[in-house]
């Protein structure tokens, strides 16, 4: 990873010419550490839509990044993030979502309002000097788009769209309705594969896999050839926009818009007939990625296309999910030395790629 980083300039000569980023960025564990730092622990990640927790006293829970999240909304109803994290000896505080009066660590009892501050701690009327002030849980970063709910580990993170600078442009453009009231929630689907982050998010933004992946899936609803739909790329932001299509095969559902906001590194948002899904991707490890997907429906959209359309984008997770594993064994053989994109199809991966450098770079300098 040293010697890799000593040459950025080169790594960037060789992405500007179509190859991908050295295979070893795909496995090796100093990768990832210098990722996380640049990267990970600086970024904004998606917990959950505002309407789960509508009452004071609601909480969900979450991670930003390697970070265990709670999210609560207090008796005034001011929403407030921290670190799932007791400052006792570090049990989890809240085990489970749902409606809480306060926060109390199961380990040793030590006790929390939902604003994150310190109640009441056994014993330490007996400790000297003891200042409950001092023993809040760790406050973190939380923003809001719409009704999505945003929060960072980093203290000092600027807020969501100064963090993106394109993102208010691109999501004009785009139309997003970020009314609460239009959707109501149905159901998050998570997974979890077996796969660098990098495989995954390469698959994740890009379709010129669709017509060989997701023939019975996502290709069977939407125009996904090169031709067919549009995509915007600006600083760390990528939309799409997917045209819809004849129908064909058994599948009687008839796309008329779909439009997807991408946020470097890991969060989209769909619109579609119908529903809405809501997605975030989480680093285990250089060998493991988590996602999930929060699948809301259109107020009025018909039960049976709902559920039609979540089998549709179920199958698709499944697929891309068998898809990165098995790009990931073989990456992880190390039998070639980079990927070689195709620039004219693989535009986002690339854009990626110079991502991931950048932030790199930047953290070295």
């Amino acid at each position: 990873m040293d010697a890799a980083l000593t040459d950025l300039k080169a790594l960037r000569h060789d992405v500007e010419r179509g190859w991908g980023l050295p295979v070893t960025s795909y496995s090796d564990q100093d990768w990832l550490c210098r990722e996380r730092a640049a990267i990970f622990d600086k970024s904004w990640y998606y917990i959950g839509m505002s309407q789960t927790i509508p009452a004071p006293g609601d909480v969900m829970l979450g991670h930003a990044g390697r970070i265990p999240v709670i999210v609560s909304r207090d008796q005034s109803g001011t929403l407030h993030a921290m670190a799932n994290v007791c400052r006792h000896r570090g049990h989890p505080v809240c085990l489970k979502p749902g409606q809480h009066r306060v926060l109390s660590c199961p380990y040793h009892g030590w006790t929390y309002g939902l604003d994150g501050r310190l109640r009441g701690a056994p014993g330490s009327e007996d400790e000297a000097d003891f200042d409950k002030a001092e023993f809040g849980l760790r406050k973190l970063s939380i923003d809001t788009w719409g009704p999505m709910i945003f929060v960072s580990a980093d203290p000092d993170a600027r807020p969501l769209i100064e963090h993106y600078p394109a993102f208010p442009d691109v999501a004009a453009q785009r139309d997003f309705n970020l009314d609460p009231d239009a959707y109501t929630y149905h159901r998050r689907y998570q997974a979890t594969a077996k796969a660098n982050w990098k495989i995954w998010y390469d698959n994740s933004l890009e379709c010129f896999h669709c017509p060989h992946v997701h023939g019975s899936s996502f290709n069977d609803a939407y125009a996904v050839d090169a031709a067919d739909y549009e995509c915007l790329i600006e600083d760390r932001v990528v939309s799409y926009h997917f045209p819809p299509k004849p129908q064909r095969n058994a599948n009687q559902l008839q796309v008329t818009w779909n439009k997807h906001l991408h946020l470097f590194p890991g969060f989209f948002v769909t619109q579609q007939d119908d529903i809405m899904l809501v997605h975030q991707m989480r680093v285990i490890d250089a060998d493991t990625t988590h996602v999930y997907w929060d699948i809301l429906a259109e107020k009025g959209a018909d039960p049976a296309r709902v559920k039609a359309w979540c089998k549709i984008w179920e199958d698709t997770l499944v697929e891309d999910k068998l898809a990165v594993e098995a790009v990931h064994a073989n990456v992880n053989a190390q039998t070639f030395t980079a990927n070689r994109y195709m620039n004219s199809r693989e535009p986002v991966p690339q854009n990626i790629n110079r991502w991931v450098l950048d932030a790199l770079g930047a953290q070295t300098s």
